[in-house]
């Protein structure tokens, strides 16, 4: 590593396909940080997609990877680690961001050991734990050594921060505790522009959005309302599709309207001020931008025990939380939220507040000088 490195490396495997990368990318440029941001690619429709570089800010994305590379994980990593060798006069960089323990962790390691290169890594449970750590145990002390090597580890909520401590090794668990820092994703701006008054209908009108697979447990959020729908209850169920893979809900009901991906995040935000509740009880989440966006505009969200915003918002106030197997404990949910969402109306857009992307770079720019940005401890 050259003296006069003053470049962070972005290892970021899914920057392409999440606006959430790119908030803080820009958020760090507006401080000044100059990035190279590397992003591995598996079809060139994606590659299509990469940003022009900036003043401050270098991309790069490559489609290199094949279908193979998901089981070759050692041939994968040497494979991305040497385009960024290709792509990239690495004497500028002073320090790596890997924003997936496994997939961009792996390859910040080997920066590290062969370049001597500082690198902090971001963990994300639905990919890095329940992905990795559990359906490739083979891996997980490549992992753990990740974690071990890492300057600092970024985790997006306490609830992920539990997961993680409670899934890898007490030794790594004692060694890595103390490194670990949440920080949450932010909302972009529009979100920040609330509604004064709640909407007052009668009919319960619940909202759940995203890529509507196995693991967003439309099915489980559809039997807690028929519950609710066989006592009398008045309940409307609207799904709105995200980017990857959506489609209609298998059981279609009278009571469930579906809306394809709605890409202009305005039209987004007012379809969430036409509801009363959000919800999204899925098996596994990172952390789910959709739930703070959903009580920045004054709605109470239903999540998932232990998974995605777990910690961050005061359960049984703005926040409710639900064994996503268990279609009586939703359906109760439901029903303790409905009673109370008028009275938190204004407590839901207060607590998000803080979520704001200037913020989360700030921390994480922090965080960079910490761990070898020049500029020494903020």
């Amino acid at each position: 590593m050259s003296q006069g490195a003053d470049t962070v490396l972005q290892l970021s495997n899914d920057y392409l396909q999440q606006d959430v990368y790119r908030h803080l990318t820009d958020g760090l440029a507006a401080r000044g940080v100059r990035q190279f941001v590397f992003m591995s690619a598996r079809k060139q429709s994606l590659t299509d997609r990469c940003p022009r570089d900036e003043p401050l800010v270098r991309y790069a994305a490559p489609n290199i990877l094949k279908l193979h590379h998901k089981i070759m994980f050692r041939m994968k990593s040497e494979l991305v680690y040497s385009v960024v060798e290709r792509t990239y006069d690495l004497s500028q960089v002073c320090l790596v961001h890997a924003h997936f323990l496994f997939s961009d962790g792996q390859v910040a390691r080997m920066l590290h050991e062969r370049r001597g290169m500082p690198f902090i890594v971001s963990v994300r449970p639905h990919t890095d734990i329940d992905s990795f750590m559990r359906l490739r145990p083979d891996l997980m002390p490549w992992g753990c050594e990740n974690l071990l090597r890492a300057q600092a580890v970024i985790c997006l909520s306490p609830g992920s921060r539990g997961l993680l401590l409670s899934t890898i090794p007490s030794d790594v668990r004692r060694r890595v505790r103390f490194k670990i820092h949440v920080i949450p994703h932010g909302l972009a701006p529009e979100w920040h522009e609330a509604p004064t008054e709640p909407d007052r209908s009668d009919v319960l009108r619940i909202l759940s959005v995203g890529d509507m697979t196995r693991n967003k447990n439309v099915r489980g959020i559809v039997k807690a309302i028929d519950r609710l729908v066989a006592r009398g209850q008045r309940i409307e169920l609207t799904l709105v599709g995200g980017r990857g893979r959506s489609s209609p809900p298998h059981a279609p009901r009278p009571w469930i309207q579906w809306i394809p991906h709605v890409e202009d995040r305005s039209a987004l935000r007012e379809i969430v001020r036409r509801h009363h509740i959000f919800m999204m009880p899925s098996f596994s989440e990172t952390f789910g931008v959709a739930y703070v966006e959903s009580l920045s505009q004054g709605l109470p969200a239903i999540h998932s025990r232990g998974q995605g915003i777990s910690g961050l918002f005061e359960d049984g106030v703005t926040t409710e939380a639900v064994d996503p197997r268990d279609p009586a404990d939703m359906a109760n949910a439901i029903e303790h939220v409905a009673r109370r969402r008028l009275d938190v109306f204004d407590q839901c857009i207060a607590a998000t507040k803080g979520y704001r992307w200037s913020e989360a770079a700030e921390r994480m720019h922090a965080i960079y000088r910490e761990a070898g940005l020049p500029g020494g401890p903020s």
